[in-house]
């Protein structure tokens, strides 16, 4: 069997589980998993770190035999003390697991109005939009595209 991102990410999170369950320890620690395996140096095979925990914790919540919309804390709490639910299916669609990401998806096109009162600049949660040359430019390592600059821009 080939050695996939897919199948380290899938040990990654069933060894973490294990590791804090035999350690007494899940709940308070279910967090550290997301961590360890999605480092800060950058995403491994989706478009942002943000987007490599989303599915983390959507791959937690289904090791631990629950629902993908609960919080992680939550569900390991949960899952250390209530019976297996038997209704889930046994093959499920993650809804974070996207493999057609929009990478760079927000640009500044030239609908841009080059307005005075800077909406964009001032939504966005990251500071990544900035001024340059008179027309506002988005640093692609700050983004973190929750497309709040879309929202608020009348020109988009």
């Amino acid at each position: 069997m080939e050695l996939t991102e897919v199948t380290k990410f899938r040990r990654a999170v069933l060894t973490g589980l294990a590791k804090f369950t035999w350690q007494g320890t899940l709940p308070e620690h279910v967090y550290d998993i997301l961590y360890s395996v999605v480092t800060e140096d950058g995403p491994r095979v989706r478009c942002c770190v943000h987007k490599e925990r989303a599915v983390l914790k959507n791959r937690i919540n289904m090791a631990l035999g629950l629902t993908v919309d609960l919080n992680i804390v939550e569900a390991s709490t949960r899952a250390l003390v209530e019976p297996v639910n038997k209704e889930l299916p046994i093959i499920d669609v993650l809804p974070e697991a996207c493999d057609q990401c929009p990478i760079d998806k927000f640009l500044i096109t030239d609908a841009c109005r080059h307005c005075v009162a800077h909406k964009c600049m001032n939504k966005c949660p990251k500071q990544a939009i900035s001024i340059h040359q008179n027309r506002a430019y988005i640093d692609k390592s700050k983004c973190i595209e929750c497309g709040m600059c879309k929202k608020v821009c009348n020109f988009a």
